[in-house]
């Protein structure tokens, strides 16, 4: 294979994987944001973290972070979610 074309595909792979490296960055954001805001709450249940950590959809997390924004404590965000 031509040099260049090896050069470009390593480039692409590249690119991907920064984007990729963005996308689990910025879940991860919104889940610890949310896990802070229920922190002042009280205790978080370690089920209602872990689901909030392994959630992949950011649409999903941008609700749950509002919700943890409205609630008034961890009890009612795990009812409402």
């Amino acid at each position: 294979m031509d040099g260049k074309v090896l050069n470009h595909e390593a480039k692409v792979i590249l690119n991907a994987g920064r984007k990729e490296g963005r996308i689990k960055g910025q879940l991860e954001g919104r889940a610890e944001s949310i896990l802070e805001v229920l922190e002042e709450y009280g205790t978080i249940p370690l089920e209602i973290r872990q689901r909030i950590l392994a959630e992949r959809k950011v649409e999903q997390l941008k609700e749950w972070l509002k919700l943890s924004i409205k609630a008034a404590s961890v009890e009612q965000f795990v009812k409402e979610m």
